[in-house]
């Protein structure tokens, strides 16, 4: 059970680096820690009870992905209306 605990910290902290990669280019994609994250999830469940945890975490993951790209286009579109009024002296 130690040698358990121990590889899971060691995975815990080794995939806590990987904060680039916790969105996915394409909001529909799993990325490795996705997978994780279902497999911890869905640990010991089986049919329905399964497939209804999946589709939430794919739901919830899609949300935060959704608003991570609209957060992004804002800020780009206030950087382009900021460039623009600087060009045109305003």
């Amino acid at each position: 059970m130690r040698g358990f605990a121990s590889a899971f910290l060691i995975l815990i902290l080794m995939f806590g680096g990987f904060s680039a990669t916790a969105y996915a280019v394409d909001c529909s994609k799993d990325t490795p820690s996705d997978k994780i994250e279902n497999f911890f999830g869905t640990f010991g469940k089986r049919g329905k009870e399964k497939e209804q945890i999946l589709a939430k975490l794919k739901a919830d993951r899609m949300l935060v992905c959704a608003k991570h790209e609209a957060w992004k286009a804002d800020k780009d579109i206030r950087k382009i209306n900021s460039d623009m009024k600087k060009k045109f002296g305003f």
